[in-house]
């Protein structure tokens, strides 16, 4: 911003320069997870729409990025011929209601004294997101989706850990979620 804001007075351009990825973080929930009442809940499309569903990209967007960021879903760069814009936008809208009755059709109907819904084995819906980014704002962002997804009862714990033990445990089922960079 400050760079930005001195750009006439001091005779140069600022350019942003766009990354060649889809989203600057991504959450991947492991649909073989080893937990059997969790990798149900991940396999079930319900579960995964409620999810995005309780996240408020524009939010997101103003509060972690500074308002430089195209709220979105994970997708293919919009320069790809193989772009459609609903890849970018479906079941991407924050639509807290929405989210809540999915999430009691999945079966998350009950609630432990705190508001965080109760798994079927009556365990509570805490979804550990572990992550070997580097970046505070990959931190924060997760940090801020946790918040919002309590608001749903979904709690959120953030596991970040070095990138050689971050795959041993994604690609083992060891983890729940993981969070990347976007394709």
């Amino acid at each position: 911003t400050f760079l930005k804001q001195s750009e006439r007075r001091n005779q140069y351009h600022v350019r942003l320069w766009e990354k060649a990825l889809g989203s600057q973080i991504a959450l991947y929930p492991n649909l073989n997870a080893e937990d059997a009442e969790w990798r149900k809940l991940m396999r079930d499309v319900r579960f995964r729409r409620a999810l995005s569903l309780a996240i408020d990209r524009n939010e997101l967007n103003e509060v972690v990025y500074i308002g430089l960021a195209k709220p979105s879903n994970n997708t293919i760069m919009e320069r790809s011929t193989l772009f459609k814009p609903e890849y970018a936008t479906k079941w991407a809208q924050y639509d807290p209601k929405l989210a809540s009755k999915l999430l009691d059709e999945v079966g998350l109907n009950k609630r432990g004294s705190d508001g965080i819904r109760l798994l079927p084995d009556g365990r509570p819906a805490t979804i550990v997101v572990e992550h070997a980014s580097e970046e505070t704002e990959d931190t924060d962002a997760l940090q801020l989706i946790g918040e919002m997804w309590k608001k749903v009862g979904i709690k959120m714990l953030v596991k970040p850990q070095t990138r050689e033990n971050f795959r041993l445990r994604a690609f083992s089922g060891e983890a729940i979620m993981t969070a990347y960079a976007g394709a």
